[in-house]
């Protein structure tokens, strides 16, 4: 990782180890957290939201079998999105 020169460095106390880091660089991982679980919260009822309301305008045209594949689909396919915001919040200091 490539500090920036700018930046001034404070001491941090982290487990009883000195520690130290830029200041203004990097995220605490509970803060990451914190931020993760909000975004993620937001985007599941959005996309809750969408999903029930497209399957409620479609319910009238298509038959019950593709109805069945559309909420199939719908449920399974909301997670792929996540991976990078889980990733984020998950990575290392």
């Amino acid at each position: 990782m490539r500090s920036s020169p700018s930046l001034p460095i404070e001491p941090v106390e982290r487990d009883g180890n000195a520690a130290r880091r830029r200041v203004g660089e990097a995220m605490h991982i509970r803060t990451r957290k914190a931020v993760g679980c909000f975004a993620f919260l937001a985007y599941l009822t959005i996309y809750a939201l969408l999903a029930a309301s497209l399957g409620v305008a479609l319910f009238p045209i298509l038959p019950t079998w593709a109805q069945l594949i559309y909420y199939a689909i719908a449920g399974i396919v909301w997670i792929f999105p996540l991976k990078p915001l889980f990733g984020w919040m998950n990575k290392a200091e």
